[in-house]
């Protein structure tokens, strides 16, 4: 199964305009040497084969942008341009164009993180964990998230669902032994490691696409649970409920008490999900 490309937008140029204001840039010529990997970027390998590509590009056309830096200590630390920086250094270039800005590590991190999910080719568990980093670390919103990458938020909420797969279902999807749709598929099943794992490999071995993958979670999914009418009823509410409020819902029902309990990040997201709430007209039998 192949890999798709993944470039959620115009993530990075939205923002370094806030973060690194280009009122004056000033382009010096910093030895490579001088220059280490920012400490920040999530992303720690380099396709080879595009790697020598850009390597070869800069060299017969030189480096149409310069990197950015920011000074630690005696020495400067890469903010953004990991990618060209190591293509220099495949060239044996002694030095390279860069802009110094003074920014915090604070801004470091957000940015590389930024430019992680920015670059194309980028696999989704990859960009998923990054846009949880911005949620929890910086308190990103998911409709702040749609707004920077173009994307609507129940895009960017289905691709943060993700992470709820085991480990072993996102080296999967990294390897491209499964698409992103395949891996939504799984989803519903996955408190159930071995179960998950076992339906993946169906998956791969038997070649499915993504609505046969659908056809066989859900004829499982009958077969697994011989539930009682009120049962199903609980489990089609935690299902609608679970795709509109794009988070997760639980519902406990105990003598005459009956819990829903909501998974949100931080306070704006509990604003907004009382904000839907509110708003919601669903059926318990819609899919």
């Amino acid at each position: 199964m192949s890999t798709q490309t993944n470039r959620l937008g115009k993530g990075l140029d939205a923002l370094i305009p806030s973060v690194i204001p280009n009122t004056q840039l000033n382009i010096e010529q910093l030895p490579i040497s001088q220059i280490t990997p920012n400490p920040f970027q999530p992303r720690k390998e380099f396709n080879e084969t595009s790697l020598k590509e850009l390597a070869h590009s800069i060299k017969q056309h030189g480096l149409a942008q310069p990197v950015i830096v920011r000074k630690v200590n005696s020495a400067y630390e890469l903010i953004v341009g990991e990618r060209r920086l190591e293509a220099c250094k495949l060239n044996h270039f002694e030095t390279i164009p860069a802009i110094i800005k003074n920014i915090t590590d604070q801004q470091s991190c957000e940015i590389a993180l930024v430019e992680n999910i920015d670059r194309e080719n980028l696999n989704i568990i990859e960009i998923a964990q990054s846009l949880n980093r911005l949620i929890n670390d910086f308190s990103y919103t998911q409709e702040t998230l749609s707004s920077l990458f173009s994307r609507s938020r129940s895009s960017i909420a289905n691709i943060l669902r993700l992470l709820k797969l085991p480990t072993s279902i996102h080296d999967y999807i990294i390897q491209g032994q499964l698409s992103e749709g395949h891996a939504r598929t799984l989803i519903v099943f996955s408190n159930d490691e071995a179960l998950c794992l076992q339906l993946a490999n169906e998956i791969i071995s038997k070649k499915l696409n993504v609505r046969q993958a659908e056809k066989l979670i859900k004829s499982l999914k009958t077969k697994k649970k011989p539930q009682s009418k009120q049962l199903q009823l609980f489990d089609n509410y935690i299902e609608t409920l679970s795709e509109k409020l794009n988070t997760d819902v639980q519902i406990k029902h105990r003598k005459n008490q009956l819990t829903i309990s909501v998974s949100y990040g931080r306070f704006k997201d509990y604003i907004d999900f009382l904000d839907q709430l509110c708003t919601l007209e669903i059926s318990p039998f819609e899919s």
